[in-house]
């Protein structure tokens, strides 16, 4: 059973930051055409939320067996649909009002 729990709590974390993280690159784009690219400051916070993504990745791979990128596999559709609205929504409101 703790197993099991454990899965499903990796799933959805993996999830929750993939869509921050969907988001934060809305966000480099809207800096990144406003103000320019800035190696110095910008590759490091890339390297930063990529390693993230990629070390909830491998322990959502190793404990749960999942080798999906976007969200996981048995991802139920109403969770799904929150997930893709939320960054629907903000994106749209990011470039928007911006």
């Amino acid at each position: 059973m703790k197993h099991n729990n454990l899965k499903i709590f990796l799933k959805n974390l993996y999830s929750i930051y993939l869509t921050i993280y969907l988001l934060w690159w809305v966000s480099v784009f809207i800096i990144i055409s406003e103000e320019g690219f800035h190696p110095v400051q910008d590759i490091p916070w890339f390297i930063l939320f990529t390693t993230i993504l990629f070390i909830f990745w491998v322990a959502k791979y190793r404990f749960a067996g999942d080798k999906r990128l976007f969200f996981y596999r048995d991802i139920s559709i109403t969770n799904l649909i929150v997930h893709l609205l939320v960054i629907f929504l903000l994106s749209t409101f990011m470039v928007f009002f911006s």
